[in-house]
């Protein structure tokens, strides 16, 4: 196992609670926590074959399998999005899925794997990253169908942005208060500063009056928080310091990425941009080792993090899920976060 874990992270590591959820903060090393969990299981003697990880993008399934690599047996250990999961078995039971894998409509396979749930093969743990993210299909799924002997559904409703495209953050807050559920959670950022935890504490201030942010600084810094009056502001920041590799940008919209890459290019300041509906997460990984200001919006940037983040286009108005948004760019910043003050509506993009 690996030494430099947390007290929480051990007893997550460790638990033999059979229905479990895990509330981890952003930075809380979930990552860790999920192979270090999925190691200690098969050391245990636990059957690799019914091991079941589910992670949200097939990016993350490649860097979890890797990291397990070394670990004996743990090729055996489905590792994937649901989705693939489904179509594994499908496919394993010999049902055609082409039709569907042709025309994208991957929500289908649910509804082959509702006729041939004979397909389903006993799983006696089940382990769901990004949890928050799931919608009512994938928990009857999950619940309903694979019925695992042993669950640990790890997420955070704070970092739910993807209700747009069916979502249901409450779903996981009302397992967790399930009697028969044990609930941990993994409260130690080891991402950002203090002063970058408080600020994005704020953002959720209005969502639920009772609620105060546990996340506790793990680095020992206290970080930065600076207001700007505008993104030339920010550029005229990031060509002082030179070292590219270390900023992001981080827009609401794809429009907001355009006009930040125009103003770039300008400036002779060499980029990479990113936007999620043209996103390719692996390029992207890969990109973070170039010496280039990433551009991305916020959905594009879950799950990353860097030295610098400036963030622009948040907006004040909207639903709760903006608040969320907001939370999340917030939250990629190691040491120093840029807030660039939003303009109206009207005026937003005026001063470019």
């Amino acid at each position: 196992m690996d030494t430099n874990l947390t007290k929480e992270q051990k007893e997550i590591i460790m638990t033999t609670e059979p229905r479990v959820v895990v509330n981890a903060c952003a930075g809380a090393g979930k990552t860790k926590c999920m192979i270090e969990r999925v190691r200690t299981l098969l050391q245990w003697g636990t059957n690799p074959a019914e091991i079941v990880v589910i992670t949200f993008t097939n990016q993350a399934a490649s860097e979890l399998r890797e990291r397990l690599s070394d670990t004996p047996n743990s090729e055996r250990v489905f590792v994937g999005t649901i989705h693939s999961y489904c179509n594994t078995l499908l496919l394993m039971g010999g049902i055609d899925t082409s039709r569907v894998l042709n025309e994208e409509n991957f929500d289908e396979l649910f509804d082959l794997i509702s006729m041939h749930y004979h397909v389903i093969p006993k799983v006696t743990h089940l382990l769901v990253d990004e949890a928050q993210d799931c919608d009512g299909k994938q928990y009857e799924f999950f619940f309903n169908y694979v019925r695992p002997l042993n669950f640990m559904m790890i997420g955070d409703w704070r970092q739910s942005i993807y209700e747009w495209r069916g979502a249901e953050p409450q779903l996981l807050l009302d397992l967790s208060k399930q009697d028969d559920v044990k609930t941990y959670t993994l409260s130690t950022n080891f991402r950002s500063g203090a002063r970058v935890i408080k600020t994005a504490a704020k953002v959720l201030d209005s969502l639920d009056p009772d609620f105060h942010d546990y996340s506790l600084c793990g680095r020992g810094v206290r970080g930065q928080v600076t207001k700007l009056e505008g993104v030339l502001e920010a550029i005229d920041l990031i060509m002082e310091d030179g070292n590219y590799g270390s900023w992001f940008i981080v827009c609401r919209t794809n429009q907001e990425i355009s006009d930040v890459c125009y103003v770039l290019a300008r400036k002779g300041i060499p980029y990479d941009s990113f936007k999620q509906s043209e996103l390719d997460r692996g390029q992207l990984i890969q990109k973070m080792k170039d010496n280039t200001v990433k551009v991305l919006t916020v959905h594009a940037a879950k799950g990353l993090e860097n030295d610098n983040v400036v963030v622009i286009g948040m907006r004040p108005w909207g639903k709760d899920e903006e608040k969320r948004i907001k939370y999340v760019a917030y939250t990629r910043a190691r040491d120093h976060l840029y807030i660039v003050k939003t303009q109206s509506k009207k005026k937003k993009f005026q001063e470019w």
